[in-house]
């Protein structure tokens, strides 16, 4: 197996790959997680890529706030993930992961949480603030090791802003620009599918972001959820 790269310019350098692999979920969350969200701690994110810093300098703007739900020491204000002791990015393990204090606080955001029937890595709730953008990008999750399965990602909904905030997706044969309801989430492999969000409301979006390993479970949603359906989790 090659070693993880080191840093995001050096894996970028090699070109995007985007491939199709994006799944839009019917099941949409209910509840009233709005007053949960609220008692969170948030710090500000790293710009995470060079080209999220530049758009943050140019723009003006301050990049997400987050809370993590899980992260490597089980602290809701830590950002880092694993790396070896080069310093290279490793896979993602779930066993490295502690969940924190906010899935414990927060009944209904662990509700949607355990929802998803597979392995868990970091877990965070990022606000994009008005007129926040980030821009057009993949990640390199799984170029960093693929031992312990396939990496996704998942985003969901938390806030109800309508088409004022919204999704850029771009694959080999195509770019979908959507906006998702509340509660609404979607499902993609980040290394193969090019993303962006911006925010052009005027209140902060909330957005539960999951790593998580495919499995079965996940393979087989398409057929299990194949109309809408209301999850309440407030119960």
């Amino acid at each position: 197996m090659s070693r993880a790269v080191p840093t995001l310019e050096v894996y970028k350098a090699r070109g995007y790959r985007p491939l199709t692999g994006i799944y839009t979920s019917p099941v949409i969350f209910t509840g009233t997680w709005e007053d949960e969200i609220s008692a969170l701690p948030f710090a500000q994110t790293p710009a995470p890529y060079p080209e999220m810093e530049i758009v943050d300098n140019v723009k003006g703007q301050q990049t997400y706030d987050f809370c993590a739900f899980k992260s490597v020491d089980g602290d809701p204000l830590t950002w880092n993930q694993t790396l070896d002791d080069e310093g290279f990015w490793t896979e993602e393990i779930p066993d490295n992961y502690k969940y924190t204090e906010a899935y414990y606080s927060c009944p209904q955001i662990r509700n949607i949480i355990d929802w998803f029937q597979c392995e868990k890595t970091r877990i965070r709730i990022f606000r994009q603030q008005p007129g926040h953008v980030n821009p057009l990008h993949t990640d390199y999750d799984n170029r960093r090791g693929w031992v312990y399965g396939q990496t996704l990602r998942v985003f969901v909904q938390l806030s109800d802003l309508g088409t004022d905030s919204w999704f850029k997706f771009r694959t080999d044969d195509c770019e979908i620009n959507t906006s998702l309801n509340r509660g609404q989430f979607v499902i993609l492999n980040t290394d193969h599918v090019a993303h962006q969000t911006e925010n052009v409301g005027d209140k902060p979006r909330d957005m539960l972001a999951m790593i998580i390993k495919k499995n079965e479970w996940v393979d087989s949603l398409q057929d299990t959820f194949d109309r809408q359906m209301l999850v309440d989790v407030s119960a």
